[in-house]
């Protein structure tokens, strides 16, 4: 699936309104996700709640979210809705 990394998700608001667009990208969500798995996880310390440690977190994720972003357009799978 060829995505496209600006309007993908949530909420997307025509482009002739004023209102511009109103949503998260997938690479935003994907990095949301992997996010949340990496606070969960009791195998990772966790960062301070300052300072680049926490910086580093976030990095992180969205490393995981190009990733999937990656594989995803390398991949020819249909999607069935």
């Amino acid at each position: 699936m060829k995505t496209d990394k600006k309007n993908i998700f949530a909420n997307p608001i025509q482009e002739n309104t004023l209102s511009g667009y109103g949503g998260l990208t997938l690479r935003n969500h994907f990095a949301g996700l992997a996010m949340q798995a990496l606070i969960v996880n009791p195998n990772i310390k966790r960062p301070s709640s300052a300072g680049t440690e926490l910086k580093q977190f976030a990095k992180i994720a969205f490393e995981y979210a190009d990733a999937m972003i990656e594989v995803d357009e390398e991949t020819e799978i249909e999607y069935y809705l």
